[in-house]
């Protein structure tokens, strides 16, 4: 009616924001299966503006043999986080097993996948 107030919420939005880019190691990473695990390290850089999601996951290699890896599974998933201003590196640990048997080449090998980032690209 006549004199009464209507509001509405205005949120600013940085489209100048400078989110950056998340990384694995390009080279290959190597490991004695005895070890038990098996880390990559993953970097955030070029920007650290707005807080950053991304989801990994393990991926088979053709021709390898990927159903020996890990805790009796066929693939690891997971999540890291970094929040805004965080630039430090995450780390991806995943899970082997020795089997005691040899392995003629490729052997046990298998991707780490980035996929499904937010405020990041890959």
């Amino acid at each position: 009616g006549l004199g009464s107030i209507v509001e509405t919420e205005v949120r600013i939005v940085n489209t100048n924001a400078v989110t950056g880019r998340l990384n694995l190691p390009t080279s290959v990473i190597l490991v004695n299966e005895q070890s038990g695990t098996v880390s990559a390290n993953v970097t955030r850089i070029g920007g650290t503006d707005c807080t950053s999601t991304v989801q990994y996951r393990t991926v088979a290699i053709p021709g390898s043999d990927y159903g020996h890896y890990g805790l009796n599974t066929a693939s690891q998933r997971g999540a890291l986080i970094w929040n805004e201003g965080d630039s430090s590196q995450k780390r991806i640990t995943i899970p082997i097993r020795d089997n005691s048997q040899l392995q003629s080449p490729p052997g046990e090998e298998f991707f780490i996948e980035l996929y499904d980032s937010s405020c990041a690209r890959i």
